[in-house]
């Protein structure tokens, strides 16, 4: 392609009036949450119409017993809980949820 635009002058592209940039989750597309791994979020560019609305829901946040290795709970001394963050795959067919198989 470079050889036949090689004669082409060079021009500088004006951004449309109303294209928005917003960071969202490369997994999603959707706005990124508090959780979302900043090596996940990327840039895009947006009709006003088209601007996503909804957070991505894909990053959840657990605590771990880090004696048993196991989800925390109730009787989880505090001392022994650390949270981890980790991607919540979900079904992309909800009326299939086995489609995977």
């Amino acid at each position: 392609m470079s050889s036949v635009t090689k004669d082409t002058p060079i021009e500088a592209f004006v951004k449309p009036r109303g294209i928005i940039t917003k960071q969202v989750s490369s997994l999603s597309g959707l706005l990124p949450s508090e959780y979302t791994p900043k090596d996940k979020i990327i840039y895009e560019v947006f009709a006003p119409q088209n601007i996503p609305r909804k957070q991505d829901m894909s990053y959840t946040v657990v605590n771990v017993d880090t004696v048993s290795q196991k989800l925390a709970n109730d009787y989880t001394p505090v001392a022994a809980t650390v949270q981890y963050v980790f991607e919540d795959h979900h079904s992309i067919l909800p009326n299939m949820p086995n489609w995977e198989e």
